[in-house]
């Protein structure tokens, strides 16, 4: 079932469809890519994790830094991204 899209999702799903299988993707570094405040993301990506369209996973950034959460598409979400774009 494919939903519309709003204007960051659009940019958002671009970014994830361009990005290798099974790369994980952050946040910071799609906000930049994309052009959008990293704050705009989390809303769209966390319906997405709900809807099992991107996975997420928690990442240890060494002594003294803080974790980072990663995400990547899932099958269901690559299809189902890749048909709204459409």
């Amino acid at each position: 079932m494919t939903r519309k899209l709003t204007r960051v999702e659009i940019r958002l799903a671009a970014a994830f469809l361009a990005a290798p299988d099974g790369d994980w993707r952050f946040t910071l570094s799609i906000a930049r890519a994309i052009r959008v405040p990293a704050w705009r993301l989390y809303p769209p990506m966390d319906r997405w994790e709900q809807d099992n369209w991107i996975q997420a996973q928690w990442f240890e950034q060494g002594t003294n830094r803080p974790r980072r959460r990663g995400y990547r598409l899932t099958v269901k979400g690559r299809s189902e991204l890749a048909a709204a774009l459409a």
